[in-house]
């Protein structure tokens, strides 16, 4: 109707949690709501379904009077064949918030796009760019002089690099390798899981231990080991090999997406919890060319939103 006002969408759903926020015509965020992870090659279609709909429903209070002008999605685990089905599934809803919900699912501009297509538009605004993400997993968004691309995100099993489940798990495979070499676990693997060496392929099935869930401790660990030179040495000094291993592992992930896109000096933006850990050991290699870290991605959802109005809708 002419003279209402319109609201935007944007949903940053990632592996740990998801964060939904609703923008005025000016992008002005209006509220903001956060639920769990809606991954769905991690958790499931079922549980990424609800996050996503619990998320979303609680945008609805402060979207009454007002026309929904678009929603930008950006999803980790974009690739999963039922993504767009999810999300159908998640508006299609009754009670509280049902009426908005509906309204949603037949916006204008729905765009249906990977979480890091968000923080790199928050980062550079459609400018040349990488673009690291490393929280749960990895990847890297690129944009230059010939074109766009997406390297690494390939999952736990074949890629991930320097991501939280790659240091949770490098870091119990060197345990498992020092409990071999002198039949005794090493002295920080308690702070991590009290599950014995031998017990840990068990519980990491069962789902007992999840492996990016240990990368805060291995980073904490890795600093104070750091810090103290008597730490660098001995079963330590494995916890810091894996924290290097992390940073080079991303750093060549990101210069992989620069080189793609015909940027030879790119200024690379990070984002995620474990990117934002590891920037210090990033600084001396990048300099100036490390940009800001993106802690908010939401407001890319916004400008994605005013760039590709046009865009037919994509779920």
């Amino acid at each position: 109707m002419p003279g209402v006002p319109r609201v935007y969408v944007s949903v940053d759903g990632g592996g740990t949690h998801t964060r939904a926020g609703l923008f005025d015509e000016f992008g002005r965020e209006l509220v903001r709501t956060k639920a769990s992870a809606c991954n769905p090659n991690r958790v499931g279609v079922a549980a990424a379904t609800g996050a996503l709909r619990d998320a979303l429903k609680g945008l609805a209070t402060a979207a009454i009077a007002r026309r929904i002008g678009g929603a930008a999605i950006g999803l980790a685990g974009r690739s999963h064949p039922g993504a767009a089905t999810m999300l159908r599934a998640a508006c299609a809803t009754e009670g509280e918030g049902a009426g908005f919900l509906a309204e949603l699912a037949s916006a204008p501009i729905r765009l249906l796009r990977e979480d890091g297509e968000l923080a790199h538009a928050a980062a550079f605004e459609g400018r040349a760019g990488v673009l690291l993400l490393a929280g749960t997993g990895s990847a890297a968004w690129g944009i230059g002089p010939v074109g766009h691309v997406r390297c690494g995100g390939l999952g736990p099993s074949i890629g991930d690099e320097g991501s939280g489940h790659a240091l949770g798990m490098a870091a119990l495979r060197a345990a498992a390798r020092h409990f071999d070499a002198t039949g005794c676990a090493p002295s920080w693997l308690l702070a991590l899981t009290k599950i014995p060496v031998r017990g840990l392929e068990s519980a990491l099935r069962g789902g007992e231990v999840r492996a990016a869930d240990l990368a805060p401790v291995v980073l904490e660990l890795a600093a104070a080991a750091a810090a103290q030179a008597e730490n660098q040495r001995g079963d330590r000094a494995l916890l810091l090999a894996v924290q290097s291993d992390a940073v080079l592992g991303l750093l060549e992930l990101a210069a992989t997406a620069a080189r793609r896109v015909g940027l030879e000096e790119a200024r690379i933006a990070t984002a995620g919890s474990v990117a934002e850990a590891l920037r210090v050991l990033m600084l001396p290699q990048l300099g100036e060319r490390l940009a800001p870290h993106v802690h908010d991605a939401l407001p890319g959802g916004y400008w994605l939103l005013q760039r590709d109005a046009a865009v037919p809708p994509e779920w």
